[in-house]
């Protein structure tokens, strides 16, 4: 029996037909690969088969060669910093809203009061500093 794992197809160039109101389908088993089934678009009925045939060493030569496709890589570039900046933007906005009410808490339970005693500690010293030079002084 064949194997149907695409490791183990064998892969050849060939021609393939089908009616011009048709469309293959999709490989359930490969992605990206069609199937020999013809559908009419938008509905789920094979209508026929695609026809496939050998191409002569001579026809080959003689295939079209395919459109070339411009593309604009700096304005996807452009379009795709954009996009990345609105992203990390995004992001940025939804981190602040979530840290914002742990940051209130440690600044209003832990830094705010450490500053303020350190305040303190060091009005106090200033004021016996103070006070010793003027207690000191013989004027």
């Amino acid at each position: 029996m064949a194997s149907d794992d695409p490791t183990e197809m064998v892969w050849e160039k060939k021609l393939v037909g089908r009616p011009a109101s048709t469309q293959h389908g999709r490989s359930r088993d490969d992605d990206g690969s069609s199937s020999s089934n013809l559908f009419v678009p938008g509905s789920k009925v094979v209508k026929t088969q695609a026809k496939i045939r050998d191409i002569d060493e001579d026809e080959e030569d003689s295939l079209p060669a395919p459109e070339p496709v411009y593309i604009n890589v700096i304005k996807q570039r452009s379009e795709l910093a954009e996009f990345a900046a609105e992203v990390v933007s995004h992001y940025i906005d939804v981190a602040v809203a979530e840290l914002k009410p742990h940051v209130k808490r440690w600044w209003n339970e832990d830094a705010l009061p450490a500053i303020k005693s350190r305040a303190a500690s060091a009005r106090k010293q200033d004021l016996r500093g103070s006070q010793r030079r003027q207690s000191s002084c013989h004027c």
